[in-house]
């Protein structure tokens, strides 16, 4: 499909999963993977931007066994992603439908933050980042990590420790060894 067509169906499942996900009770666990196979290898930045929205939604929105059943397939949806690995073209600025790498950073946070069901692959993967020897790869992480208390709540309590030896190991190198 062109970019055009997959933008327009992302849109499509967005606005079924905002404002009539009831209706799809029942169907939970196949709309799950059809999200997934939405999402699954999109390379086009302004569509990465709604299927992000789309894996948020659908976390948030769909029966919570029908995202726990999926959560490691449509978090995987998402990790493909993460860090985000994008530079705006010469001249994107000038441009009204220009995306740049804080949208879509912001974009697959709030996906990758989404929902409980999310915590352990997140953390998993927001730790394995964080030994990035990229700085924008630790500093995407640090900032995911802020946000993941108040997401996952007691989902990410099994990860505290992990998270302060990381983060102290990062931020103080040389106390962490020591």
């Amino acid at each position: 499909l062109t970019q055009e067509d997959r933008s327009a169906a992302l849109a499509a499942l967005a606005a079924f999963l905002r404002g009539h996900a009831a209706a799809a009770e029942g169907l939970g666990e196949h709309l799950a993977q059809g999200v997934c196979a939405a999402v699954d290898g999109e390379r086009d930045p302004r569509c990465l931007l709604r299927a992000f929205e789309l894996v948020g939604l659908a976390a948030v929105q769909l029966e919570p066994h029908a995202v726990e059943a999926n959560a490691e397939e449509l978090f995987d949806a998402l990790s493909r992603y993460f860090p985000v690995r994008f530079t705006p073209p010469p001249g994107a600025d000038k441009r009204p439908d220009a995306v740049t790498r804080e949208q879509l950073v912001g974009g697959l946070r709030a996906a990758m933050l989404a929902s409980p069901a999310f915590a352990a692959p997140c953390l998993a993967l927001l730790l394995d980042k964080l030994d990035s020897l990229l700085h924008t790869s630790k500093m995407d992480s640090v900032d995911a990590l802020a946000g993941a208390p108040a997401a996952f709540g007691a989902a990410a309590a099994p990860f505290a420790e992990r998270v302060w030896t990381a983060l102290r190991k990062a931020a103080l190198p040389r106390a962490a060894t020591g």
